[in-house]
Parts: C-alpha cells; sequence; structure tokens
C-alpha cells in the first residue's frame, strides 16, 4: 500500500473530496445521490492511495490515473452501470474541483464514461396501471389515506421518482399552478402534464 505522506495526489484529492462531501450535504442533495457519490469518491481514493503514480508539482490526477482506475474496475468484475455511475460521479466531482480551484483541469471526457448497459425493462400497461389505482384489496384502496397512496403511485410511474425521492417530498416541493409540477431540489424537476391535473386538492390534503 502507498505511503499517505508521501502520495500528494492523494492527500490533495482527499482534502477536495472532503470539502466537496460537505459542500453536497449543505446543498440538500438525495441521500441516494450523496451516497453515489461518496461511494464512487471512496473506491477511487482508495485506488490512489494503492498505487503510486507520477505527477505534477501541483499534484492534478491526470486522464492515465483515471483510465487504469477504470481498467481495475473491470478487473473487480464490476457492472459496467455501476462504472458508468462512478466515472459520472468522479466527474462531476473534479468538475466541482476545477470550478473552486482544487485542480486546474478535469481528467475525464465524456467518452470515457461507458454507455448505459442495455437490459430488459418491464413497462406496466396502463391496464395494469388502473388495477393499481382501484383494486379493491390493495394498500391503495384502504379508506385511510386513498388519496395519498394513490398520489405516491402515480408519481412513482408517472415521473419515475424512487422511494427516497417519495419520503423526501414536502409539500413545498409541488408547483399546484402547472398541473403538479415537482420544483425540488432533491429529485431534479420534472413535470407531469396529466399528474392530478384536476385532484390538486386531494393531494394537498393528502
Amino acid at each position: 500500500m502507498g505511503n499517505q505522506s508521501q502520495n500528494p495526489a492523494w492527500n490533495k484529492f482527499f482534502q477536495a473530496r472532503n470539502t466537496y462531501l460537505i459542500w453536497l450535504n449543505n446543498e440538500e442533495k438525495g441521500q441516494s445521490a450523496i451516497q453515489l457519490y461518496s461511494s464512487a469518491l471512496k473506491n477511487f481514493g482508495d485506488f490512489l492511495y494503492e498505487t503510486d503514480f507520477s505527477v505534477d508539482s501541483d499534484a492534478n490526477i491526470t486522464d492515465e490515473i483515471v483510465i487504469a482506475w477504470k481498467q481495475s474496475l473491470i478487473k473487480k468484475q464490476f457492472k459496467q452501470n455501476t462504472i458508468r455511475l462512478y466515472m459520472t460521479a468522479l466527474k462531476y466531482f473534479f468538475d466541482w474541483s476545477v470550478s473552486n480551484k482544487f485542480y486546474q483541469y478535469c481528467p475525464i471526457d465524456n467518452n470515457d464514461i461507458p454507455p448505459p448497459e442495455e437490459g430488459i425493462h418491464y413497462l406496466i400497461p396502463d391496464g395494469d396501471v388502473k388495477k393499481i389505482l382501484f383494486a379493491d384489496s390493495t394498500l391503495i384502496s384502504r379508506k385511510k389515506n386513498v388519496e395519498r397512496n394513490g398520489a405516491i403511485v402515480v408519481m412513482i410511474l408517472e415521473c419515475g421518482l424512487k422511494v427516497s425521492d417519495i419520503i423526501a417530498l414536502q409539500i413545498c416541493d409541488l408547483d399546484f399552478g402547472k398541473a403538479c409540477e415537482l420544483k425540488s431540489r432533491r429529485p431534479p424537476s420534472v413535470s407531469s402534464p396529466n399528474l392530478f391535473k384536476s385532484n390538486n386538492t386531494k393531494l394537498q390534503n393528502a
């Protein structure tokens, strides 16, 4: 393992990473996003710590280091989508670091990031969506919180929100003047023009 005190690339990265993670928390990013960035940066930091690379006098991270890290993920049999997410997170980190004068340039190009791995996507037919919303024996149909539960299902299906996004959602994140448009920082702004267009009162009271 490399010597921490003699690894200027790791020392500089460690300082920038800690500052970046504090900034992410202050920006109230979603916990799933923060966990992804933390995991990606920790993995890259561990790679830097364990490997001695020649760097310039300013200890800048080079594209050769990033490519070597990417190859290490492949050798460890990380899935392509995980590598894509890790490299995207690392690129966001370096873009921020350049803006905040930690580094002089971003060593990751968009072409270095692998494309999404193709897979089978199972879509719920419209008929099944109606069954979920209006079934007689499911959680959705229970008298208590019917409108709230229905809103949760539709927002997951229409807006692609995850459970963690739904949990973090607040009334102030919704703009009822625009057919219920999400304006939250927690997920990025998405809108569905038909989402509860005539049920704003129900959603507000849910």
